[in-house]
């Protein structure tokens, strides 16, 4: 089986992971500079804009999760041996209750540390660990922060910056597993070729 070069659907990724961690402050910048527009155009469809976005951050959550999918099925495909982790439990791990809180890291460590070659895979790297603390504190302190940000719109810019460094770092993550595995199909071919 050939091992699949993840750069198009890293673009994707990057793409979607910016454009989500842009919205709220391009809405935010509107409403700061250009009121006038902002009340006439974005206020009478707040809601649609509002449901426009969680649908959009769904769209990207599973695009995000195909990358994952396709990272791990590319390391089910080299001679990287003792994976605890198949490509679909990396993303099953999200979805379930109190385990979503630690395992999802191990999926994405051992990932991290296989594709580049790194055994134990699982040593902690800097890198895997910020993204990892980062992304729950987005996840289940950025709700206390927008629901307090309605009252304090200083709290609200403290939960954008949050969303654009944890955009960062995971794309961070994404093309740094992306780009070691580039070398996981050069191998084969020099090995076909040998």
């Amino acid at each position: 089986m050939m091992v699949r070069d993840l750069r198009p659907l890293a673009g994707v990724v990057a793409v979607m992971v910016a454009i989500d961690a842009l919205w709220i402050p391009f809405i935010l910048g509107w409403a700061k500079l250009l009121p006038t527009s902002y009340r006439a155009i974005v206020t009478p469809m707040a809601g649609n804009v509002d449901l426009s976005q969680v649908i959009f951050t769904i769209l990207t959550m599973i695009v995000f999760a195909v990358w994952i999918y396709c990272a791990g099925r590319n390391l089910a495909h080299t001679n990287a041996g003792d994976l605890e982790f198949s490509p679909a439990s990396r993303v099953w791990w999200f979805a379930v209750p109190i385990l979503n809180l630690f395992k999802p890291f191990q999926g994405m460590r051992e990932l991290w540390n296989a594709s580049h070659d790194q055994w134990p895979y699982d040593t902690n790297q800097a890198l895997i660990s910020t993204w990892w603390a980062i992304w729950l504190f987005k996840n289940y302190g950025g709700g206390v922060l927008r629901a307090m940000g309605r009252e304090n719109v200083m709290l609200l810019w403290i939960d954008v910056a949050i969303d654009i460094v944890a955009a960062v770092v995971a794309l961070r993550v994404v093309f740094g597993i992306t780009y070691a595995q580039l070398g996981f199909g050069r191998e084969s071919l020099a090995e076909m070729f040998a």
